[in-house]
């Protein structure tokens, strides 16, 4: 079995060269929520619109946490790796998305795939000086997030893990805790279209449609 890096490469070459060796699903409109950017992507909206997986979350101490308990709240859910360069680059910006995320009215959560646990995540986070501000979990055995090619989350069923078409990738669940979209590549979290992208998910009524 190719090694998650292995994967990954591959799919970056791929893009490079202007190809992508996913499905993609097709980019809806969401009018309430404004566009996004990253290094390589912009958000993709997800229609129609379907719950998230409700998965476990493991943080650091080994304590564990259901997704489908944070009902209520917009949750901004990015994946990352310490292998990975422009999950590098972003997880500062995250970390400081994390520390105000209270006065935005969201939760960040920060799910590494690193292979070999707190190992290799707990000495990067001291390095950056970001230990107390991410709230991290580990995922390495993928039953959060899912290397597997799939065409999209809602076709992978309620309790499947969510696919990673590259890395970093960051999924957006609103406050009734349904899949809105995601976006691919690295994100400056500290720039102002980024604040307003997930103060507007929080602000999204949890009976709204769109």
């Amino acid at each position: 079995m190719m090694r998650r890096r292995q994967v990954l490469a591959g799919v970056a070459g791929v893009a490079a060269g202007g190809l992508l060796p996913v499905a993609w699903p097709a980019p809806a409109r969401a009018a309430a929520l404004p566009r996004l950017d990253s290094e390589t992507s912009q958000f993709r909206a997800l229609q129609p619109l379907a719950a998230a997986p409700d998965v476990v979350l493991t943080d650091r101490r080994g304590v564990t946490q259901r997704l489908a308990d944070w009902r209520g709240q917009a949750v901004v859910l990015a994946f990352w790796a310490t292998w990975c360069p422009p999950c590098v680059r972003e997880v500062p910006s995250l970390a400081r998305l994390a520390r105000r995320a209270g006065t935005l009215g969201a939760r960040i959560a920060a799910v590494s795939m690193d292979e070999d646990g707190e190992a290799a995540v707990g000495p990067f986070l001291a390095a950056n000086g970001v230990a107390g501000d991410l709230p991290v979990f580990l995922d390495p055995a993928e039953r959060v997030g899912s290397f597997a090619v799939q065409t999209g989350p809602a076709e992978s069923g309620a309790d499947a893990p969510l696919p990673l078409y590259g890395m970093p990738i960051t999924y957006f669940i609103d406050l009734a805790g349904r899949l809105r979209g995601y976006v691919t590549g690295a994100v400056n979290w500290d720039h102002q279209a980024a604040e307003r992208f997930v103060r507007a998910l929080a602000g999204l009524a949890a009976d709204a449609a769109t």
